[in-house]
């Protein structure tokens, strides 16, 4: 499936992010960063159009698309929401960070199924873990 920034850019401006965050946090799509952040000292989240595409791509259909922008989307803006500002997340500490946003917000965002989501990105069906990463994966 192709997937264009300017398909993520459409939805983006109808997210009512101002109303969720109750306040104004500027959102941006960027092309050259590697990952989603954000910025607290200027209230302001970046989202990473290279982290978002390859994943669209690979795993999204005509159907979910929509749903599934929505979904990557709110999960960042969730991370400027509750996330504390002086997080220093490491790889497992933000496997455990996802999962407290998404659980907390599971039914906040309206056509977002994070479960869903990430069970499909990660092509998971309920096998058991293989390695140590993957049973702690499983278990958060």
């Amino acid at each position: 499936m192709t997937v264009e920034k300017f398909q993520i850019e459409q939805i983006l401006k109808t997210l009512p992010i101002g109303y969720y965050a109750k306040r104004n946090i500027e959102v941006t799509l960027d092309d050259s960063a590697t990952s989603s952040y954000y910025i607290p000292m200027e209230d302001k989240i970046v989202i990473s159009t290279e982290q978002l595409l390859p994943v669209l791509v690979k795993h999204s259909t005509k159907e979910s698309l929509e749903s599934d922008i929505r979904t990557m989307l709110y999960h960042e803006v969730s991370h400027a929401i509750l996330t504390p500002k002086h997080l220093r997340a490491t790889n497992y500490l933000n496997v455990v960070e996802d999962e407290r946003i998404e659980t907390i917000l599971r039914k906040f965002y309206l056509n977002v199924d994070f479960r869903s989501f990430v069970k499909r990105v990660n092509d998971f069906h309920g096998e058991a873990p293989i390695t140590g990463d993957q049973a702690f994966y499983q278990l958060v």
